[in-house]
């Protein structure tokens, strides 16, 4: 709790892996904070962690997290986005400013959230399209080039380019 309240000074952090609750009031009022990065260790934000964090503008809830405590994403005037996972099964009230729009998956808890709370809010339930085209001609050798494509449904919802990852396994087969 309070861990960095009023850090003023505060840009981005990532919460290193292992850590399981970021409690009450920790963020509260760090208004330069643009971006954090929350482990899918962490099963709970506290009440007003995220308060007033006015230049945060989008956030992914990791897998796993299951509370989201009162205010917690509150008066974060720029935060235009926020993914929640089904994991979270309990949201308080005025968990996230009025502006944000939460993407969410149909009858889960959050969607039941921004449903009475009057949220903006978008469900999403298809999985974007990935292809992967190697560049033509090129034979075995220890470098490639490709190109990857990353399409989502017609309404273009749940592709964010901040948050798509890659990783690149070798295998001998085919």
């Amino acid at each position: 709790a309070y861990a960095f309240y009023y850090c003023t000074n505060l840009k981005d952090i990532t919460i290193p892996e292992g850590i399981t609750t970021i409690g009450e009031h920790a963020f509260y009022n760090c208004s330069n904070l643009k971006s954090i990065t929350i482990p899918e260790s962490i099963k709970s934000l506290g009440s007003y962690a995220f308060y007033s964090c006015t230049n945060l503008e989008d956030i992914t809830i990791p897998e796993g997290l299951t509370t989201i405590g009162e205010n917690t994403f509150y008066a974060s005037g720029n935060l235009e986005s926020i993914i929640i996972p089904e994991t979270v099964t309990k949201i308080q009230e005025n968990a996230i400013s009025n502006g944000a729009i939460i993407y969410s998956k149909l009858n889960s808890e959050i969607h039941k959230y921004a449903e009475e709370s009057q949220h903006p809010y978008i469900i999403d339930e298809i999985m974007p399209t990935i292809t992967y085209t190697p560049k033509e001609g090129i034979m075995a050798q220890k470098q490639y080039e490709t190109t990857i494509n990353v399409v989502d449904d017609e309404y273009g919802v749940g592709i964010r380019e901040t948050s798509l990852k890659y990783q690149w396994t070798q295998s001998t087969e085919q």
